[in-house]
């Protein structure tokens, strides 16, 4: 009976995953990161190495402008068509239940579109480097500049996870329309803000707005990069607290 009611949870989940993927709009999403890694990909680039063309092409503004508008109208998708697809009502016990479920399936989706961009990502890098693979030094660091992508690629995940989740608890606290703006101001942030243009060499001027955690900024060492990460990845879970718990407060029974 445990192990029936166990496969009987997976397959549901899986069945919604499949749906979330099967539907119309998802083309216009992976249309969105295909774009935003070839614009990159064939830019000019002072080197062919494989290694930094892979490293420009995961810190371009471009890519992360179109990624975020990617995995932001997923999230909207969810809120919006979930609960049109699946009894909902009679699965969970309460609005908190809800909410909860809701926010695992845009992490996983999450996590399956940001897979898809490593890979696209990688596999421009390979197109445009003409099979030059040598290994090269990290521009700020003294290690193998391989070290800081599998840094970055770890950053990356954790960061847009948790951002989605707040682009969804936000979507669920306006309208369509007005969450659909939300995520293009949020995307815009790497096609209009400036640069951070100063050197990271303390905890007092670490960058606070989250896009500059997916570009390339001088911090003095890799060691500080990492805390300022983690400080960040903790304001941002935070507010995600602060605005699960608005939602969530209003608690009412879906029976």
């Amino acid at each position: 009976m445990f192990v029936k009611k166990n496969l009987n949870k997976i397959f549901f989940n899986v069945s919604k995953i499949n749906y979330y993927f099967e539907r119309k709009n998802s083309l216009l999403i992976f249309l969105l990161l295909l774009i935003g890694v070839l614009i990159p990909a064939l830019s000019g680039s002072p080197s062919n190495n494989f290694w930094y063309r892979l490293f420009s092409i995961l810190n371009s503004p471009f890519l992360n402008f179109m990624y975020f508008s990617a995995i932001g109208l997923n999230s909207i998708y969810i809120s919006s068509e979930l609960s049109k697809s699946y009894n909902v009502v009679n699965r969970y016990s309460n609005y908190k239940n809800l909410i909860t479920s809701f926010v695992k399936d845009v992490i996983i989706t999450t996590i399956i579109l940001s897979i898809a961009t490593i890979v696209l990502s990688i596999s421009g890098a390979i197109l445009f480097s003409f099979g030059n693979i040598t290994m090269i030094q990290h521009p700020y660091y003294n290690f193998p500049i391989v070290i800081y992508i599998i840094f970055y690629i770890i950053r990356f995940f954790l960061f847009t996870c948790i951002l989605t989740s707040i682009v969804y608890l936000l979507s669920l606290l306006f309208n369509k329309i007005s969450s659909i703006i939300i995520i293009l101001v949020f995307s815009s942030f790497f096609m209009i803000l400036p640069e951070f243009l100063s050197d990271v060499n303390h905890f007092y001027n670490m960058p606070l707005l989250f896009y500059y955690y997916f570009l390339q900024i001088h911090y003095s060492t890799i060691f500080l990069e990492i805390i300022c990460s983690i400080l960040q990845f903790f304001m941002l879970l935070l507010v995600y607290k602060i605005i699960y718990k608005k939602i969530t407060i209003k608690k009412r029974d879906l029976n």
